[in-house]
């Protein structure tokens, strides 16, 4: 029986942070590996995705663990409710206009995980769409209402990528 979908490396590493219970987000989830660990780690887990097809995928993949995420096809920003999350998640996407909404959406104490390319990665991996790529040292400015946990440029299973653990202190 297939696990599902990894989730990623900065997750993975930085998971002893998460709380023990709280709503979870994992915001353009494709087919859902945060979403996994989220819920596996005993997290209410809701997932979001613009596309109906990998929202049908993720729910398909997940049927087969057993655990219980909330599938949710809509755009992001219509999900960020103002002090609801005690995590969220983002990789693999890059929308600078959500930054303020995201550290509204998240609690007291709250913490998120972004991890998404940078514009070192080569041309044909990533987005095609320059736009959609972190400058150098780009990601913690984004959120100047969170406090930086942990930061690297260039992951260790993707140096294409950076990753972001940040808490809302205030």
């Amino acid at each position: 029986m297939s696990t599902g979908p990894a989730p990623c490396e900065l997750l993975t590493r930085h998971a002893g942070l998460l709380p023990e219970h709280g709503h979870a987000l994992d915001l353009a989830c494709g087919l859902g590996g945060n979403a996994l660990l989220l819920c596996r780690h005993g997290l209410q887990t809701t997932a979001v995705d613009d596309s109906t097809e990998v929202i049908r995928q993720a729910r398909q993949r997940m049927a087969q663990t057993g655990l219980s995420v909330e599938w949710i096809r809509a755009d992001a920003a219509t999900v960020l409710q103002a002090n609801r999350y005690a995590v969220i998640t983002v990789s693999r996407f890059l929308d600078r206009g959500l930054a303020r909404a995201i550290e509204r959406a998240l609690r007291m104490g709250g913490l998120l995980y972004y991890q998404t390319f940078t514009v070192a990665v080569p041309a044909g991996r990533g987005p095609k769409n320059r736009n959609y790529l972190l400058q150098r040292n780009e990601l913690p400015g984004m959120f100047p209402g969170l406090s930086v946990v942990a930061y690297q440029e260039a992951m260790q299973r993707d140096p294409y990528q950076a990753g972001l653990v940040a808490c809302r202190v205030a």
